[in-house]
Order: C-alpha cells, then sequence, then structure tokens
C-alpha cells in the first residue's frame, strides 16, 4: 500500500492545483478549461486514495486530500450540499407554490409518445422544451391529457436543434421567439400577478478532439450568446418583473460565464438541492441513471424562492429532467 503513496501525493497536488487555478484565473477556452470542467470529477476520484492515506498512515497524502477537499468544497460546495438559508425560510411563509421543469428533448432521439409518456408522469405548473421538433410539437399538441394539464401551450418547434417551447397551466401572453441564441419569452398570469418566462438554449461551445479525448474547447460563441440573455436578463429586472429563467445553457458551474450568467439570481439547485445536480452525460453513457455535468439550470429573480429540486434521467436521451418547486 505504502508503494501508492507517491502516486497519490502526486495526483492529489495535481488536482488541488487544478482547483486552485479556477480560483484565481478566469480560464474561458484552450485545454485547461477542459480540466476546469471535470475538476470536480477529478476531486471526486480523490475519494479513492482515503484508504491508501489511511492504511498507509501517510500524514502527507491525508494532507493532501485535506486540500483538495477544502478547495473543492469552497469552489462547488453549494452545488452539492444545501444548507436551509433565511431567505428560504421567510419566503416559504407566503406566496404561491409553482412547480416547473426544463427538460432538453434531445432532437429526433425519440417519438413524440415517448415525450408526451414523460410530461404526463411529471405533471407542474410550468415546462419549457429545448430541441422541440415538429413531430414532438404536434404529439403534445394532440394529446388531450396534456391539454388538459396545459391548456396553455407556446409550441415553436424546428427541425434542428433550435426548436423551444412553454407548457403552462396559466394564460400566456406576448409569447417571443427568436433563434441565436434559442429563446422564447412570455408572460405568465400567475394569482398572484404577472411572472416573465424565458427559456433559452444557447449552443455548446466547440470542443476539438484528439483520439476521441476533449482536448480543447471554443466556446466565443456561446459566450455571446449567454451575454445576450444576461443583458435582457437585466433589462427584465430594471423593469421590475418577477423573472424565471429556465432552460439548458450548455455552460458549467466550473466556468466563468456560468458566474456571469447567475450572477445576483437565484439557483434552485444551489440553493436547495443535494448531490452533484448533474443533468448532462454523452450518449454512450446514456445507461447510466444519471447525468455527468449541470448545465441545465432554473433560476429566478430574488423575489422567487426556490423550496425544491429533483432531477430524473430518462434511459433515452442525453439529458435529465429537471423540476424545482418555486414560492412566488
Amino acid at each position: 500500500m505504502t508503494t501508492l503513496v507517491p502516486f497519490g501525493i502526486a495526483f492529489a497536488v495535481l488536482v488541488a492545483a487544478n482547483l486552485a487555478l479556477g480560483l484565481v484565473a478566469d480560464i474561458e477556452s484552450g485545454r485547461l478549461v477542459v480540466l476546469q470542467i471535470l475538476s470536480p470529477h477529478l476531486a471526486v476520484l480523490c475519494l479513492l486514495l482515503v484508504p491508501v492515506a489511511i492504511l498507509a498512515r501517510s500524514r502527507s497524502l491525508a494532507l493532501a486530500l485535506v486540500v483538495v477537499l477544502a478547495l473543492f468544497l469552497y469552489r462547488f460546495g453549494s452545488d452539492w450540499i444545501s444548507l436551509p438559508s433565511v431567505g428560504t425560510s421567510v419566503g416559504a411563509q407566503g406566496g404561491q407554490a409553482l412547480k416547473v421543469a426544463t427538460w432538453n428533448l434531445e432532437a429526433w432521439s425519440r417519438p413524440g409518445s415517448d415525450a408526451v409518456a414523460m410530461l404526463a408522469a411529471h405533471p407542474g405548473d410550468v415546462v419549457a422544451l429545448e430541441e422541440l421538433t415538429p413531430d414532438v410539437a404536434a404529439a403534445i399538441a394532440a394529446d388531450p391529457g396534456l391539454r388538459q394539464q396545459y391548456p396553455y401551450q407556446a409550441l415553436n418547434p424546428d427541425a434542428g436543434v433550435l426548436g423551444i417551447g412553454i407548457l403552462s397551466r396559466y394564460p400566456i401572453s406576448a409569447p417571443t421567439y427568436a433563434q441565436f441564441p434559442a429563446r422564447l419569452e412570455a408572460r405568465l398570469a400567475l394569482p398572484d400577478g404577472e411572472m416573465t418566462v424565458l427559456a433559452a438554449h444557447p449552443l455548446p461551445g466547440r470542443v476539438q478532439e484528439e483520439g476521441g479525448i476533449p482536448l480543447n474547447f471554443n466556446p466565443r460563441r456561446r459566450n455571446e450568446d449567454l451575454v445576450l440573455l444576461r443583458s435582457r436578463v437585466d433589462e427584465l429586472q430594471q423593469a421590475g418583473s418577477r423573472l424565471l429563467l429556465i432552460g439548458d445553457f450548455n455552460t458549467t458551474p466550473a466556468e466563468p460565464a456560468f458566474e456571469r450568467l447567475t450572477a445576483g439570481l437565484r439557483d434552485a439547485h444551489a440553493e436547495v438541492g443535494l448531490g452533484p445536480g448533474w443533468t448532462w452525460r454523452p450518449e454512450p453513457f446514456e445507461f447510466l441513471n444519471t447525468g455527468l455535468i449541470r448545465i441545465d439550470l432554473i433560476l429566478t429573480t430574488p423575489s422567487i424562492v426556490p423550496e425544491s429540486d429533483s432531477i430524473e434521467c430518462p434511459r433515452v436521451g442525453d439529458h435529465c429532467y429537471v423540476e424545482a418547486t418555486l414560492r412566488t
């Protein structure tokens, strides 16, 4: 066991350095950003070294692992562990409970009937759909059960990956659909007043692979799209609108773009979720009952308080179904 200690120390030091680098540098693109996106996963791998440190009685390895843990909790602790906050407890005392969800359907990965069945199994108040194709949109619109659950529907399908829809129990007004980035903005007439929903799906950054391994990442276009979305969020906030920003944003908590997008907003999973909140996995890993990175988000302006969240990953499709209960 002692022969593994030097390798364990070296690995833990490299993981700690990678975590620390993300704190002091805004790494936006290139090869290092791939390591940043994977930094939580590398930190989790360090758990395999805990028994090595115990059995070998290595203080150096134990210290290195403690440093990894401290850096990991500082950067990603709120994603994995959510403690009750004053804002949550105050918000829970009044207002209306609103169950919302976002689901990237992965265009052409399933028939419309399967999408209808998934939606019927998760009744809620508001659902945002990304990568909505014409066949799935037609199946949703034609299903009497969904029409009863969601009498108000704004469906904007696309033959590619730019389709977006909103299903709602409450009246929808002024739906506005646009592309690049794909987005659908609408106002909902809730019992306690109006709320704006902005469902969005900026396309992912470009990944360059060598031998099937991602080695380079260029998010320039995605970052521009996120800036556009954030600008619209700021406009709505300045106008005094209550806002639900929801969808697949193709940025992870390890990236500076994520921080810029979410600054000043409530992140449902970060506030009330447990576990990593991972919502996406590559197609070869769809058999896993989990995602592998967190890119599907439910964000709100401060007056809307998250109370709970849940994630279900169907057997088909690269995205999970993400739900949250909010208090408006």
